[in-house]
C-alpha cells in the first residue's frame, strides 16, 4: 500500500531533554494504528508532532508526500483530540462546535446535531460547556475531530471519562472511518477495547517508538 504518513528521523529536544529520539514510522492510508506506553514515554508528544502542534529539533514528517511545516497549513484535512480542547467554557457545548464548523464551513448545523445524538449529549446542547462533566467534554472534543469528515484522525486517550455505551459507540465509529479510508492514530493505556479493529500497534518509551504487534 502506498505510504500516507513518513517520519523520519525525527527527534525534538525541549531543555536539553530528548523527549523524541530518532522516531521513525510509516503508515498507510486507511489504517488505525495504537501507540502505548507508560506515562512521560513520548505518547502525547509524538501525536503533537503528527499533528503539527510542535516543530522538530531535527527530522521530518511527510503527509500524504508532502512535508508538514510547523504553523502552515497541515498537507490534509485532519481532526485532533489531544489535551487541551480550546473550547469556550461560556457558550454551550452545541455553539462550540458550531463556532468550529463554521472555520471550514463543511458541514451545517444538522450534522453536529446528529453527531450529538449519537453520542448522547444533545439534550445537553444548550448547557454551557463550563457545566458539562468531564466524559461530556470528552464527547464533544471527539466529536469535533470527527464531524467534519477529516483524512486523519489524532486521539490522545479518547477513553477517559466515557462510559460503556460511548466507548462502544465510538470504536464503532472508528471501524466505520476506517472502511471510509481515513487513517486513524491512537494513544492510550487500553489497548485491548481497540484490539479488534487495530493494524498497528507501536510502543513508546522514554521517546523512542517500535512495533510491538509482530
Amino acid at each position: 500500500m502506498k505510504k500516507y504518513i513518513e517520519v523520519n528521523n525525527y527527534t525534538k529536544i525541549i531543555k536539553g531533554m530528548t523527549v523524541l529520539d530518532n522516531v521513525n514510522l510509516t503508515l498507510e492510508k486507511g489504517s488505525i494504528s495504537l501507540i502505548v506506553g507508560g506515562n512521560g514515554s513520548g505518547k502525547t508528544m509524538l501525536l503533537r508532532a503528527l499533528s503539527g502542534l510542535i516543530f522538530p529539533t531535527s527530522g521530518e514528517i511527510l503527509i500524504d508526500g508532502k512535508k508538514m511545516i510547523f504553523n502552515e497549513k497541515f498537507p490534509v484535512d485532519i481532526g485532533i483530540c489531544i489535551e487541551q480542547n480550546g473550547m469556550q467554557s461560556n457558550i454551550s457545548g452545541f455553539e462550540n462546535l458550531a463556532y468550529l464548523a463554521n472555520i471550514n464551513k463543511i458541514i451545517d448545523e444538522k450534522e453536529i446535531l446528529r453527531y450529538m445524538k449519537l453520542f448522547d449529549i444533545y439534550r445537553y446542547k444548550d448547557m454551557k460547556f463550563k457545566k458539562y462533566s468531564l466524559g461530556m467534554k470528552k464527547k464533544l472534543a471527539l466529536i469535533q475531530a470527527v464531524m467534519e469528515n477529516q483524512d486523519l484522525m489524532i486521539f490522545d486517550e479518547p477513553l477517559n471519562g466515557l462510559d460503556e455505551k460511548s466507548i462502544d459507540v465510538f470504536v464503532k465509529l472508528l471501524e466505520e472511518e476506517k472502511a471510509k479510508g481515513k487513517t486513524i492514530i491512537i494513544a492510550t493505556h487500553k489497548q485491548n477495547i481497540f484490539e479488534n479493529i487495530l493494524d498497528r500497534v507501536f510502543e513508546m518509551y522514554h521517546g523512542r517508538l517500535k512495533r510491538i504487534d509482530g
